[in-house]
């Protein structure tokens, strides 16, 4: 995904993300950022290959990162894979 200019960003735990047992979250930008996966580097690398082709999906179908926010930082949308990696 990094090839098709997709950021990833590793954080250290599932803690230290933006929401409690993410496995991995997709954030889109509405400006040059484009998109970040921030990657749980904890997680159990089955488990997180599953939240990676769950985020895959996203990125090709990014309506259903749900609407926009719009922040001083800028406009973003985006989602949490969760430890269930069945579930978003």
């Amino acid at each position: 995904m990094a090839t098709e200019g997709v950021t990833i960003v590793r954080a250290p735990s599932a803690e230290d993300m933006n929401l409690d047992d993410a496995l991995v979250e997709v954030i889109e930008y509405d400006d040059a950022r484009g998109f970040l996966l921030r990657v749980c580097m904890t997680a159990e690398p089955s488990r997180l290959f599953q939240a990676l082709e769950l985020a895959e999906d996203l990125i090709d179908a990014p309506k259903e990162l749900g609407p926009w926010a719009d922040q001083v930082a800028g406009r973003w949308r985006g989602l949490a894979v969760m430890a269930t990696a069945t579930g978003r």
